[in-house]
C-alpha cells in the first residue's frame, strides 16, 4: 500500500498487529515500525529533511559501517573517500519490479556515476522488508557485477523510543567493547549513560540481543546473521532515543580487513537479521 506523505512516497507493510513504513527516497529506510500501534522508533521528520542521519529511524548503512581513518581507503592501492556510513543512506532506492506484497517489500540501490567517486565497482544492493511470525525480518542481498572482487560491510542505524535511558534492563551478548569515545577496550559488565555512550560490541556469545524498556512499555530481542560481528550502542545526551546497530564489522574496517565480506565477480552475498518486540 504506497500513501504520499510531503515529498516522499511511503509503502506500508502489516501482519496482524504489527506494522511498518518504508520510504525508498530517504535510503530505504523504515520511519515507522508500529507493534499493536506503539511505535517503537524515533523520529525526527525536520531533520531528515536536511539529511542529517540523527533524524531517526532506521537508516541503512552500505558500504561501510562507521567512519574510515582519515576518511579514505583503498582499492588496488588506489586512494578514494568515503562518507562515515558510506553512502546508500543518502541514496534514492527504488521498488524491485513491483514488489511489493501485505506482509513485504523488496527495494534496490544500484551503482551510478554519483557512487563510483567513492566505490569504483559495479553493484546492486536488494534491501527487503518482511513481517513474518511477529518479527521482521530484513534481508541484504549484495551482488557485484565488477570484474574483480567487492569489499563491503553493511549495517543498520535504528533510533527507537528510549524516554529514560538508565532504567533500560540490556541484554548484550558480548565480552568486550570499544569505548569508542576512550579509544580503548573495555569489558562489558553495564551501561553508565553518565557519560557519553558510543560502544561497539564484539567477541559475541550468542547472536541474539536486546533490552527491556519499562518506561515505554516495550522489550526488543536482535537475533543475528553470523556475518554481522559487531553491534553498536549510540545516544545523544538529551535525545529520547538509543540506537543498537548491528554492523558486519567494526569501524575502519575497510583499512583494517577485519571481517570485511569480499563478493567474487559475477556472485552475491546476504545477511540477515530479525527483531521481535513485546509490548506491555
Amino acid at each position: 500500500m504506497a500513501a504520499v506523505n510531503n515529498k516522499f512516497k511511503e509503502y506500508r507493510i502489516k501482519e496482524n498487529d504489527i506494522e511498518a513504513v518504508v520510504v525508498p527516497e530517504l535510503g530505504g529506510m523504515l520511519t515507522e515500525f508500529k507493534v499493536r500501534g506503539k511505535d517503537i522508533l524515533y523520529l525526527d521528520r525536520s531533520l531528515l529533511k536536511k539529511g542529517d542521519i540523527h533524524g531517526g529511524g532506521f537508516p541503512v548503512l552500505f558500504p561501510v559501517c562507521g567512519s574510515l581513518k582519515g576518511g579514505v581507503y583503498k582499492v588496488d592501492d588506489e586512494v578514494y573517500p568515503m562518507p562515515k556510513h558510506g553512502f546508500a543512506r543518502n541514496g534514492v532506492w527504488s521498488l524491485k519490479n513491483s514488489q511489493l506484497s501485505g506482509s513485504s517489500i523488496t527495494l534496490m540501490f544500484s551503482a551510478s556515476d554519483e557512487t563510483r567517486v567513492y566505490y569504483p565497482f559495479d553493484f546492486k544492493v536488494f534491501l527487503t522488508y518482511r513481517l513474518s511470525g511477529g518479527a521482521l525480518i530484513i534481508k541484504q542481498e549484495v551482488r557485484n557485477n565488477s570484474e574483480r572482487a567487492m569489499p563491503f560491510c553493511s549495517g543498520y542505524h535504528p533510533f527507537f523510543t528510549a524516554s529514560d535511558k538508565p532504567s533500560i534492563e540490556f541484554d548484550i551478548n558480548a565480552g568486550k567493547f570499544l569505548n569508542y569515545n576512550k579509544n580503548q577496550v573495555e569489558k562489558f559488565k553495564s551501561i553508565d549513560f553518565g557519560e557519553p555512550v558510543d560502544h561497539v560490541f564484539f567477541n559475541f556469545t550468542s547472536n541474539t540481543h536486546g533490552y527491556i524498556n519499562k518506561k515505554d512499555g516495550y522489550s526488543l530481542k536482535m537475533t543475528l546473521d553470523k556475518k554481522m560481528t559487531a553491534l553498536v550502542l549510540w545516544t545523544m545526551e538529551g535525545k529520547n532515543f538509543i540506537c543498537l546497530e548491528p554492523w558486519m564489522a567494526k569501524p575502519d574496517a575497510m583499512n583494517t580487513g577485519e571481517n570485511v565480506c569480499r563478493v567474487d565477480p559475477g556472485s552475491s552475498t546476504s545477511v540477515e537479521m530479525g527483531i521481535e518486540i513485546a509490548v506491555f
